[in-house]
């Protein structure tokens, strides 16, 4: 996962949901559960192309980094925060021998009143979004189903956030083949698994597109240490950072897997390398 700057509301975006914005808002007041299965209410759709990357010009999921250029949906307009409904309380059944988080006890409805908020939106891959669905865990779980307008400012969620988390590597560590884990103790490293979980970071597919890239960088940066420990020429180790530089400039495929392992190894920021 890559820290990721915010795109600018677009100019049209106010004028676009105010209306729909309000009839949620009222309704979700009222107790009863907004219609988000009204496809004239998903103007988020409208606006996919407004949530490029503005750093690289590029579409890429907030959550595992995939690209999303090659897909021609650019991937799903994604709620951080679950807007019909969301679940903190899961539990486990099997189903054809594998074990599959379910939902218990969702909140209805969820947090309505983000729905057509800027700051609660981000691009995701169709795995990533599929996968968490609505789960949205907090920091000690839920003691109502029901969900209060503003509550979010008191919450700590446990899916860790591309726009407002700025040390993922405080919760995520990779190794050399490209597998992810939980970072540091305590609620770090809840925060950690639950992003791994819900999103399932750790699949087959998204290892095996990291793991070249995991090795590189782990040699690379060994490399570099080693040279800089026997005082090798400053030239070389000049062209050693360039190199290391351009393999977490954000351009660079899984470039925040790549700036984590940086610090997994050096505990240095990689902005100091």
């Amino acid at each position: 996962m890559r820290v990721l700057k915010r795109p600018g509301k677009p100019s049209t975006w106010g004028a676009t949901v105010r209306q729909t914005k309000r009839e949620v808002n009222k309704a979700g007041r009222s107790g009863v559960q907004p219609d988000f299965t009204d496809e004239t209410k998903h103007h988020w759709r409208t606006f996919k192309k407004d949530l490029e990357d503005p750093e690289t010009n590029m579409f890429r999921c907030g959550y595992c980094e995939v690209s999303l250029t090659a897909d021609r949906y650019h991937g799903d307009v994604e709620h951080y925060r679950p807007k019909a409904l969301a679940t903190d309380r899961n539990f486990y059944t099997k189903t054809n021998g594998q074990v599959v988080r379910r939902s218990k006890n969702p909140c209805k409805p969820g947090y309505y009143w983000l729905a057509y908020e800027w700051s609660n939106l981000l691009l995701a891959c169709f795995k990533c979004n599929g996968k968490k669905s609505s789960f949205f865990p907090i920091v000690g779980g839920r003691t109502s189903r029901t969900l209060t307008e503003g509550c979010e400012k008191t919450e700590t969620p446990l899916l860790l956030n591309p726009y407002n988390d700025k040390h993922p590597e405080k919760h995520l560590e990779f190794d050399k083949l490209g597998a992810v884990t939980a970072a540091g103790s305590g609620v770090d490293q809840d925060r950690g698994r639950e992003t791994i979980e819900i999103c399932d970071l750790d699949r087959d597919i998204l290892r095996k597109e990291r793991m070249a890239l995991a090795e590189s960088a782990i040699q690379s940066i060994n490399t570099y240490l080693k040279a800089l420990k026997a005082g090798i020429d400053t030239d070389v180790l000049k062209d050693m950072r360039d190199s290391l530089r351009l393999q977490m400039d954000a351009k660079h495929p899984h470039s925040g897997m790549i700036r984590i392992i940086f610090y997994q190894i050096t505990k240095w920021h990689w902005t100091t390398l």
